[in-house]
């Protein structure tokens, strides 16, 4: 190699084809210089070529790779342009006015911990909780800016913005807690400790871009009183919590449940601040419903498409089943549309399912269906006994399906569910079986006969696995 290194450097002050057919002599490829040079490769594109521009010269396999290799050589000891220098004195640049929302994650007890462990055991703690939270985080698209040891500071909407980041944090808050299952097994069996973290939102204007001068120049900064009031926020929370002001649950309210804590007056902030304790997803996911009661603007120039759905309904009415499928770009009123068309029903006797899917849910199969399951039937997948009271809610339906209970405990993943015949099953046969399950349930929830509404809506080409 130093004989490349050499080669090259006289090359670059000479320039000279003859120089060139020395370098390729030298690493065994002088035989095809006079090729080079009919092309027009000299040094000035040498460095440019790539493995199917030497498979156009006529280059076997051999002397390609052997090109290539020699190639990346001089790549690594070519001299780059010496940085201009940079003044740092001046005012920084390319700051924008934003509206993000932070969220801070902190590991509970944290400093007895760390009396208690080894310090490659408190790594290790320290490792399976931060690894936690950047799987939640990356999930809901968010930017961890900084880990402070047992604390974690996230943007979302910087510097990549949503237009449901306040939810986005919401989600991927619930899902650092619930994740800490898994690791807290194997954490409680080798070193003796669970894991619980608390967690705070807020949402508010700041500016974002360079703060800083030298080697403290933050290219990520954020300037406002945000961060601060969602770090407040956080020492509100209890352990295994997830606590957000006023402010970020006006802009969640439909989508998530919530507990009042009360105002409070927090540290650094002048007025008290109104916090809310999140206590899971609400009935409807779906975005749309977040926004209904701030109001909506009037149904225009859809006429003639809300016509159709009325006609379809008409003959669904009349025993016929009917689907229609709205398919359009994102915003275009799909689902102000479909808002509409329940409106105009409201009066007549049926019943509706909604169904919501979003591509923050796109690696979980039927999570809409499992959802609104859970609600109807009144079972927590979580508690012991639900497989019992799955088969109760299933005979007091008088649902025609064998097996059906043992399909949908699986579904929903009740404990003590027979999951043996869905483990050996394809994905497809149990996704037929679901969805036989699901009929047969649907037609004996009806008290009478009666039309259904089942409105299934899909956000940015979310689509269902399994």
């Amino acid at each position: 190699m130093p004989d490349v290194i050499v080669a090259w450097s006289e090359a670059m002050e000479t320039g000279a084809p003859s120089d060139l057919k020395t370098w390729l002599s030298g690493i065994g490829l002088g035989s095809h210089a006079e090729r080079f040079v009919d092309n027009g490769v000299d040094w000035d594109v040498l460095l440019e070529l790539t493995e199917a521009d030497l498979k156009e010269l006529g280059l076997s396999l051999g002397d390609r790779k052997r090109l290539v290799r020699a190639l990346t050589g001089l790549r690594q000891t070519q001299p780059g342009p010496r940085p201009a220098a940079r003044d740092d004195s001046g005012p920084n640049l390319a700051a924008e006015r934003r509206q993000i929302t932070v969220m801070f994650v902190d590991l509970v007890g944290s400093t007895p911990m760390s009396e208690k462990l080894d310090p490659e055991d408190m790594r290790d703690v320290l490792h399976a909780f931060h690894a936690n939270c950047a799987a939640a985080i990356e999930v809901e698209d968010g930017h961890i800016a900084r880990t402070m040891g047992d604390g974690v500071l996230v943007y979302f909407g910087y510097p990549r913005a949503h237009e449901d980041d306040a939810a986005r944090a919401v989600r991927a808050a619930l899902a650092i807690i619930d994740g800490l299952r898994a690791p807290n097994e194997g954490l409680a069996a080798q070193h003796g400790v669970r894991l619980q973290t608390r967690i705070g939102i807020h949402t508010g204007l700041v500016v974002v871009g360079d703060v800083g001068a030298g080697t403290t120049r933050d290219k990520e900064a954020i300037v406002g009183e945000t961060p601060n009031i969602a770090a407040r926020v956080q020492s509100e929370a209890q352990a295994d919590s997830v606590v957000v002001s006023a402010a970020t649950r006006r802009l969640i309210e439909s989508l998530f449940t919530f507990e009042d804590v009360g105002l409070r007056a927090l540290k650094g902030v002048s007025m008290p601040v109104r916090l809310w304790r999140v206590t899971g997803l609400a009935e409807s996911i779906d975005r749309f419903d977040a926004r209904v009661h701030r109001g909506l603007t009037p149904l225009v120039g859809r006429a003639a498409e809300l016509e159709m759905l009325r006609q379809r309904w008409n003959k669904a009415h009349d025993g016929e089943m009917r689907s229609v499928l709205l398919v359009g770009e994102a915003g275009i009123g799909k689902s102000r549309l479909i808002r509409a068309f329940r409106d105009v029903l409201r009066g007549e006797p049926h019943q509706t399912i909604t169904w919501h899917c979003s591509s923050s849910y796109r690696n979980s199969a039927f999570l809409p269906v499992i959802l609104w399951l859970s609600r109807a039937l009144s079972i927590d997948p979580q508690e012991h006994g639900s497989v019992d009271r799955l088969q109760a809610a299933i005979d007091s339906l008088d649902v025609r399906q064998a097996r059906a209970t043992a399909t949908l405990s699986s579904l929903l993943g009740l404990p003590g569910a027979e999951t043996a015949d869905a483990a050996e099953m394809s994905g497809l046969v149990f996704k037929r079986k679901v969805l036989d399950a699901l009929a047969a349930t649907i037609e004996a929830m009806a008290p009478i006969p009666r039309p259904w509404s089942c409105c299934a809506s899909c956000r940015n080409a979310c689509r269902r696995r399994g």
